[in-house]
């Protein structure tokens, strides 16, 4: 197998200080070695000598491997030049454990990389008659900027946000104080996806991930690819795939909320390209749809003037024991839509067809929550894990070919959701966790 090459440097003041290499005294064992993922790394530094007591070269405070502190992991299998194909880790220490071992103390080290940083930040806006991939744009152009404790400036791009510039249909958009990842796995579900270049909504929810250079892909999830792993021709050291069917779930019955009239809308959603010779019903509450859209919907029709509350005159509509007066007609703030979910033009000019527009919406955007629950769990697919000797020529996001004969597998496409590697006494290993991507809904 021979010896991999590693290098781990840090820098104390980003930009303002030189790197450090700390490779020397990183602590590698059969137990816990080094670490490293596409959003994580974990590590023991063996202060030696209280090598890490005294203040870091060129720095401006005394204390090593503080929080927003560099870290930088390269690894191969030849010798390290710090280039762009050698790195695995790219990120910030988050947090730092000081314990003494059996002759030396021990720090351990754990990093984020910044893009975990900033897909958790939380946001909130309404968007009106705006195309997802735009929503996308501002929504990250908004968030996707984050100011270390040293003053360095991150920034995501969106360079690959609908890299195949596809025209999309606008749509209305709401959220309240939700983790960026959560907009974005919203805004891939179809339902949010009528392609109008395509004249089609698309079949399956578009895929996202951050890459070494802080750039957003967001695109369809294709299903040609040049990648390929063998059992016996690529060195495959061991592999766990499993056909999961014990998660399946094919039909959603929700409860989404109270209507303008105080009644709940309840429905459900059945998964018909699931393949489960068995129906797999779950009740999922969604009442916190119906709240934000009445939530939402109050506030702008009574800035607007249109919705009065009038305790003297009681009106028609109720929300948390308050009644309302609504003033015809009345342009609703959440897109009009029939049973179905699809698009209509009509007049509000009354209670009931207020009501029954709200309804619609609320049971369209439970549908929507319902099929993304449905599309993970409505199928058995293949899920797993493929470890191999160290390797840099995977990331997250690539769709490979996997052949293993002994389970039957032959070109299955599975899709790398996470790769770490992994650097003990033995060597460097990589691990592929993979999961089958979700079936091409009818359109």
């Amino acid at each position: 197998m021979g010896v991999p090459y590693i290098a781990v440097r840090y820098r104390p003041d980003g930009n303002r200080t030189s790197w450090i290499d700390i490779t020397e005294f990183i602590t590698i064992n059969p137990a816990k070695g080094l670490q490293a993922t596409a959003n994580t790394a974990e590590f023991d530094i063996v202060n030696v000598n209280n090598r890490f007591s005294t203040k870091p070269p060129g720095a401006s405070r005394d204390k090593w491997f503080l929080e927003d502190d560099d870290i930088e992991i390269y690894a191969d299998w030849q010798p390290i030049t710090y280039s762009q194909s050698q790195l695995i880790f790219s990120g910030n220490i988050i947090e730092r454990n000081q314990k003494r071992g059996t002759s030396n103390r021990i720090i351990s080290i754990k990093a984020v990389d910044r893009t975990f940083i900033i897909l958790n930040k939380l946001w909130a806006k309404h968007y009106e008659n705006t195309k997802p991939d735009e929503i996308i744009k501002q929504v990250i152009a908004s968030t996707g900027k984050t100011k270390l404790r040293d003053g360095t400036i991150i920034q995501i791009t969106t360079n690959n946000v609908n890299p195949q510039g596809y025209d999309f249909e606008p749509v209305d958009y709401t959220v309240v104080y939700k983790p960026v990842y959560e907009i974005l796995e919203e805004l891939s579900q179809p339902g949010f996806l009528y392609n109008n270049t395509l004249g089609r909504r698309e079949d399956r929810s578009w895929i996202f991930w951050v890459d070494s250079n802080n750039d957003l892909h967001w695109q369809y999830p294709e299903q040609e690819t040049n990648l390929t792993l063998t059992e016996g021709a690529d060195k495959i050291l061991n592999y766990n795939l499993t056909l999961t069917t014990f998660d399946v779930v094919n039909m959603i019955i929700y409860y989404g909320g109270e209507d303008w009239y105080g009644n709940e809308v309840l429905g459900y959603f059945l998964d018909l390209t699931s393949e489960s010779s068995h129906l797999k019903m779950k009740l999922q509450p969604m009442r916190d749809i119906g709240t934000n859209v009445k939530d939402t919907e109050l506030k702008f029709q009574m800035n607007a003037g249109k919705i009065v509350q009038d305790d003297s005159t009681p009106g028609a509509l109720v929300w948390q024991e308050k009644r309302y007066t609504a003033t015809y007609p009345i342009v609703p703030h959440f897109p009009l839509v029939d049973f179905y979910g699809n698009s209509v033009s009509d007049t509000v000019d009354s209670d009931y067809k207020y009501n029954k527009y709200l309804r619609n919406w609320i049971r369209f955007l439970c549908n929507e929550r319902a099929r993304k629950i449905t599309q993970k769990y409505g199928n058995p697919r293949y899920k797993g894990s493929i470890e191999l000797i160290g390797t840099n020529a995977f990331t997250p996001g690539d769709l490979i070919k996997v052949t293993v004969e002994s389970e039957n597998l032959n070109n299955y496409k599975l899709r790398i959701h996470d790769v770490q590697h992994n650097f003990t006494r033995n060597g460097w290993f990589t691990t592929l966790q993979l999961e089958e991507d979700e079936k091409a809904v009818s359109t």
